[in-house]
């Protein structure tokens, strides 16, 4: 008797540590839930996406991109839509090991006025730190930007003929890019319009060394560039 009522309790114990596992695997918000207000829709619009697509000058690049991810986003507090792309390299080569690594990911953000124009761009400068450019050197629609070898970043830069690459959906990636272990910070990924407020793409959260070693590294070479005054730097990183 004393077993069975054991038994019984034991029963009861599991069946509510399970209601509360279930119930917490059910109510686990996703970080686009935790990262994209209401206000703001982010879809893949295909048209309006290769309407705004950044061309880039990859002539010194050995390793390209072999897709570029994308959404459009709206908000009902900007006047502003915006086309964020991520251009996806398979592979960097550095200089050595040390700044070798597969998969990289470089963020243009293509702010568009209420007329459809190229209002202005955000862009990563420098390894995730936000370059912004009033007034790009277009091509029609298309924000013109010259990639920089070994690291992909970008420089704004007019040019004769460029690459279009190919578009994907960046919601078919982003999540399992987290999973994965992806440093860039959510706000402004899933929210694109959170980078207006940040001077980089780094999760200052938890890659708070990553963005400030890089800051400091980027102070540093823009002061040593204005020192030499050779004009506008194309390859500051070692």
């Amino acid at each position: 008797m004393i077993k069975s009522k054991k038994l019984v309790i034991i029963g009861v114990v599991l069946l509510v540590a399970g209601v509360f596992l279930v119930g917490g695997a059910v109510g686990q918000i996703t970080l686009e839930e935790e990262h994209r207000p209401d206000y703001v829709d982010c879809h893949y619009n295909e048209s309006l996406l290769e309407k705004h697509q950044p061309e880039l000058d990859l002539r010194d690049v050995d390793n390209q991109p072999s897709s570029m991810y994308a959404q459009y986003c709206t908000s009902q507090e900007s006047e502003y839509d915006i086309a964020m792309y991520w251009a996806y390299y398979p592979v960097q080569d550095g200089y050595s090991s040390e700044d070798s690594h597969r998969l990289d990911r470089e963020p243009i953000y293509v702010f568009v006025n209420e007329s459809g124009g190229v209002e202005k761009d955000s862009y990563s400068t420098y390894h995730y730190l936000k370059g912004v450019d009033d007034n790009p050197n277009l091509n029609g629609t298309h924000t013109k930007k010259y990639v920089v070898s070994p690291h992909h970043q970008y420089v704004s830069q007019n040019f004769t003929s460029g690459t279009f690459v190919d578009l994907r959906d960046f919601s078919t990636v982003q999540d399992d890019w987290y999973q994965n272990g992806w440093k860039a910070n959510p706000e402004v990924t899933y929210n694109p319009y959170a980078i207006e407020y940040h001077s980089s793409w780094w999760n200052e959260d938890t890659s708070l060394l990553d963005y400030r070693a890089t800051e400091w590294y980027w102070d540093l070479m823009l002061w040593i560039d204005s020192i030499i005054g050779e004009g506008p730097i194309t390859d500051i990183s070692f």
